[in-house]
């Protein structure tokens, strides 16, 4: 049943793809004032049920298309008039995984494309992972007989028999569940969780960029923030996010002896009135994740969760498959 699920799945996407629907759903987008943003995280092989990457030809692929068939832009290109007739397309990276810079840069070097990379300070300076893709790892490393003694206090974990597919969802339920709250009250209910996590040995842990490879990232693409340790900013208090975009702020500074222009916020979570505080701040490009096309001359901007698990999806998926236009 799983298999013939999936060739239909992709079947609709080829379908999709080479039958108009990527020109029909491109010619939607208001080429003087609307960018479609598309949000990526991992480009890599590396196999991971619980939060696939995007695989490498796949976003060959996805590059390839949308240079051909779109303006591929940067932030800063947004303060120009858009001349020509071509809708235009953000790539929008978060993280900062050391996958950007070995998978990811070499195809956009081949395009010529530049592209948004939102990092996490903490991340690049300690190199690990944010907490839920480290759990993620442990989840896919960690042997069936550890699995079965491993608790998130007030989840009902139940690992037996899980099929790839319902990986990916167990791990993004999970996810959702510890995400909706303060760093404080998740990690009083990850308490004994991570003593099991950091215990076990066996884990290979996804790879984050250190500074000389940002460096070289920043002499190609734009660089942003993603707050300074990615927790979800509508579960802190005000003094919490103002302290965060300060220290941001200050990192970028001290980095690349520039101010920032870009702070996107973690886990798509933010309070009213946050994203205004980080325009006040001195943010111009302030990114939500709201799965529609953004105004291109707002400061407070929203961009498409991107994913595929086939070219024909990626393709489809990067023009704005699933999103009103």
């Amino acid at each position: 049943m799983i298999a013939s699920r999936e060739v239909l799945k992709g079947f609709f996407f080829s379908t999709l793809r080479n039958f108009g629907y990527l020109k029909s759903k491109l010619k939607k987008i208001n080429t003087k004032n609307e960018v479609l943003i598309l949000n990526l995280h991992k480009v890599s092989n590396e196999v991971n049920p619980y939060w696939p990457p995007l695989k490498i030809n796949y976003f060959n692929d996805l590059i390839s298309y949308l240079k051909k068939e779109t303006e591929l832009v940067t932030f800063q290109d947004l303060k120009f008039e858009n001349l020509t007739k071509k809708p235009r397309v953000i790539i929008s990276f978060d993280d900062g995984y050391r996958d950007f810079f070995d998978c990811a840069m070499p195809i956009l070097k081949k395009y010529k494309i530049s592209v948004n990379q939102n990092i996490i300070p903490e991340a690049i300076e300690t190199g690990l992972a944010p907490w839920n893709i480290r759990m993620y790892d442990f989840l896919f490393n960690a042997p069936e007989n550890l699995l079965k003694n491993f608790k998130v206090h007030g989840w009902d974990l139940n690992f037996k028999n899980l099929n790839e597919k319902e990986k990916s969802k167990f791990g993004l339920k999970l996810s959702i569940y510890l995400k909706n709250r303060s760093k404080k009250e998740r990690e009083r209910l990850l308490q004994n969780s991570m003593k099991w996590i950091n215990e076990f040995k066996g884990t290979t842990y996804s790879q984050m960029m250190d500074r000389n490879q940002l460096l070289e990232v920043y002499d190609l693409h734009e660089i942003g923030l993603h707050s300074y340790s990615h927790e979800s900013m509508q579960f802190e208090s005000t003094e919490y996010f103002q302290q965060d975009l300060e220290k941001c702020w200050s990192y970028y500074f001290n980095l690349f002896q520039f101010d920032p222009d870009i702070y996107a916020f973690p886990n798509g979570s933010y309070r009213e009135g946050q994203p205004e505080m980080a325009v006040e701040q001195g943010y111009k490009f302030v990114l939500l994740v709201g799965d529609r096309v953004a105004e291109s001359h707002s400061s407070i901007l929203n961009r498409v969760t991107h994913y595929g698990e086939s070219s024909a999806e990626a393709v489809v998926r990067g023009v704005g498959y699933g999103i009103s236009i």
